[in-house]
């Protein structure tokens, strides 16, 4: 069986540790070099995945990679092509819209059998959530913007506790910090022992 090298979420937070502040939210608080970061490194994976309200935030599929619109009812996806166990995909590199209400290991199975060796999650929290409860990621990228919302959401759904090891870090601006961290541990707990 074929498998990806490396599955990231890729999110820009500001300091209180929100991503929007409600699912809705366009991202039009984070920096320019947030936002050709992140152009950069989903074009560079050549897939983005997301929720189908993150896809409407954006309003039209980004060039040069795969844009995948996770939605429990993916026919509803205004222009995009389904996304089935079966289904053939575009050549590699193409910009495509597709929408599927496959579960993440099939997505990532069927990226792998397509030629990907990454893939990158892009929101929002839920559809975070999902990707992490598969046991899959690898990795989380954060562009951390000098804000606070005092409330909102978050990278994934609250209930998750999550261990990792910062692995890098950089500047993007004078304002914008890049911190790569690799996941170590995630617990759900909702579905943990009590003591």
């Amino acid at each position: 069986m074929v498998k990806l090298e490396k599955i990231t979420v890729l999110m820009a937070q500001t300091l209180d540790g929100k991503i929007a502040h409600d699912s809705d939210h366009f991202p039009d608080w984070t920096s320019k070099a947030d936002k050709k970061y992140f152009m950069q490194r989903t074009q560079t994976a050549g897939v983005l995945v997301m929720g189908r309200r993150t896809y409407a935030t954006i309003g039209r599929p980004l060039p040069r990679r795969w844009n995948i619109i996770m939605s429990r009812t993916p026919e509803a996806v205004a222009g995009a092509t389904l996304l089935t166990d079966s289904s053939p995909l575009p050549p590699w590199g193409e910009t495509a819209l597709l929408a599927t209400a496959l579960p993440p290991a099939q997505i990532a199975q069927r990226c792998a059998e397509a030629g990907a060796t990454e893939l990158v999650v892009g929101g929002g929290t839920e559809v975070n959530g999902v990707w992490l409860a598969s046991d899959l990621l690898t990795d989380l990228e954060l562009t951390l913007t000098p804000l606070c919302f005092g409330s909102g959401l978050g990278v994934w759904p609250a209930y998750w506790s999550v261990e990792l090891t910062l692995t890098q870090h950089q500047a993007l601006d004078d304002q914008t910090l890049l911190c790569h961290y690799q996941i170590v541990k995630a617990q759900d707990s909702r579905h943990s022992e009590s003591a």
